[in-house]
């Protein structure tokens, strides 16, 4: 699982999460996942516990906020996932300070032991710490 997790953070080095990234880099990086996917010891993976918490996203092939960028401004961007709840909150957080921020809200419908049905609840701006 590490060699595979490696080859994975060296498919992605330079593509600036996935925001910069040929076809062919994006085809790399998508068999590397793939890859590590094939070795996750879970049997019921859209149920695993391992999948509960905050996580950075060091790659992204979805839209904004989700990806790390809102507009012109790029930044960092987390998964914030309850399990228990069956939700999770894609959050951005951009610029000097983290003056800019995005967050995007969802529920999910599993629908087997790999795959979750996902519901956008709604997306907020914030500045400053405000939302808009």
């Amino acid at each position: 699982v590490t060699t595979a997790w490696l080859a994975l953070g060296r498919c992605t080095r330079g593509t600036e999460k996935g925001l910069r990234c040929t076809e062919t880099q994006r085809a790399t990086i998508e068999e590397a996942i793939a890859g590590l996917e094939a070795l996750n010891p879970s049997v019921a993976p859209s149920d695993s516990e391992a999948l509960e918490g905050v996580w950075e996203v060091t790659y992204s092939n979805a839209p904004p906020p989700s990806n790390g960028s809102l507009g012109p401004f790029k930044g960092t961007a987390y998964q914030d996932i309850d399990l228990a709840e069956g939700t999770y909150v894609n959050r951005l957080r951009a610029g000097k300070d983290d003056w800019l921020g995005a967050r995007l809200r969802a529920d999910w419908t599993r629908v087997d032991d790999t795959i979750w049905l996902v519901t956008f609840r709604d997306v907020t701006v914030s500045v400053l710490g405000f939302d808009l």
